[in-house]
């Protein structure tokens, strides 16, 4: 074996883990869940309580929104709510099961959202979310989290 040869099929491996690698991190992202739509009103993103019947993420969207939501329903009944955004660099984050990965640089955060592999330092944000007497979900938004 001469050494181009085996320097072209070394590269060539290297750069197919590599891409295997994020194609795996990708399709992980898109298997899981369906888009929630909720509907913006005031700064609160208000969605049916009733569509989060498990403790399982959603992913929620709404339009006038700048980053999509991450929410699921906690054992004690109460809701977690994380914003999509990566601390980092305000990238968007993907869900990836039951943790969430940031493509830009790397970054990625546990089911709580807490930092497990930088560059990121910040946990993603968590909101505030409050449900009504009809079973709605009111989630509490910040003004520099919605479009201009």
């Amino acid at each position: 074996m001469d050494r181009r040869y085996f320097l072209q099929q070394s590269c060539g491996f290297c750069l197919t883990m590599l891409m295997s690698g994020w194609l795996v991190e990708e399709l992980s992202a898109c298997s899981a869940s369906k888009v929630l739509q909720g509907r913006l009103v005031d700064r609160e993103i208000e969605v049916d309580g009733t569509l989060l019947n498990d403790e399982h993420f959603r992913v929620l969207a709404a339009s006038g929104l700048r980053y999509r939501i991450a929410l699921r329903r906690l054992a004690d009944g109460q809701y977690l709510a994380l914003l999509l955004m990566c601390t980092h660099a305000r990238n968007p984050v993907t869900l990836t099961g039951d943790s969430f990965y940031c493509p830009l640089h790397g970054s990625r955060f546990d089911a709580q959202g807490q930092v497990v592999q930088g560059p990121a330092q910040q946990p993603l944000v968590h909101l505030p979310v409050n449900r009504d007497a009809h079973g709605n979900l009111h989630i509490v938004l910040q003004n520099w989290m919605l479009e201009s």
